[in-house]
């Protein structure tokens, strides 16, 4: 047997002897040692370990160090990663948000145009009916004057009277009628571009909330 065992296991002795003739202490089972005689012990046990052993034990020292770095550097590449996973979130947000009030501004713009195309629709046929009725009622004047002085003339002959007075009732009866059918299709079509602009707002709405939804499901 080598002088290092020896001594190890003479130091080990020495150890068990120095506890098994320590005080014990009274309702415990500890026992009070000499604390400057065990350093001394331990010392010399560390002076007594192999080269090898202390080899082996700085190598595995080496190793905790570098698992220690490893595990350092693995949740500094998560954090990193979870950044970055944020940051393209966040961005992907941003562009999201970006088109939605881009299809915001422009459903009100064409929300706008479509009113005041219809304003100007609406305004103008506003402006042909009353036009259409003037021009009717210029006519039927004009007809009846002349047929009141035929009558003045003719006084005997009352029915020129009354057929150019049915006349003209009926020419402005006509144009009122006119002057109605071509409101009511105005303001059909009018209706009909408004509906139009408010389905394409729809539309439009509908893919930015898919989209935004996508967004939101890749995360």
């Amino acid at each position: 047997m080598s002088d290092v065992k020896l001594m190890t296991y003479d130091l080990i002795d020495r150890m068990n002897l120095a506890i098994t003739n320590a005080r014990p202490i009274p309702l415990t089972g500890k026992v009070v040692v000499d604390r400057e005689e065990f350093e001394h012990i331990l010392r010399q046990l560390e002076e007594n370990i192999p080269n090898d052993l202390q080899q082996a034990r700085t190598f595995l020292k080496d190793i905790e160090k570098l698992i220690r770095d490893s595990k350092a550097q693995a949740e500094n590449l998560v954090n990193q990663a979870n950044e970055q996973a944020q940051n393209t979130v966040n961005q992907a947000n941003q562009q999201a948000q970006d088109t939605v009030n881009q299809a915001n501004q422009q459903a009100t713009l064409t929300v706008n145009q479509a009113n005041q195309q219809a304003s100007d629709m609406t305004r103008n046929a506003t402006e042909q009916a009353n036009a259409m009725v003037a021009d009717a009622q210029a006519r039927a004047q004009a007809i009846i004057a002349d047929a009141q002085a035929q009558a003045n003339n003719l006084v005997a002959e009352s029915e020129i009277v009354t057929r150019a007075t049915a006349q003209a009732q009926e020419m402005l009866d006509n144009a009122h009628r006119e002057c109605d059918d071509y409101s009511m299709r105005v303001h059909a079509a009018v209706t009909q571009m408004v509906e139009q602009a408010d389905m394409a707002l729809v539309q439009q709405l509908d893919s930015l909330r898919a989209l935004h939804q996508e967004i939101n499901m890749n995360r």
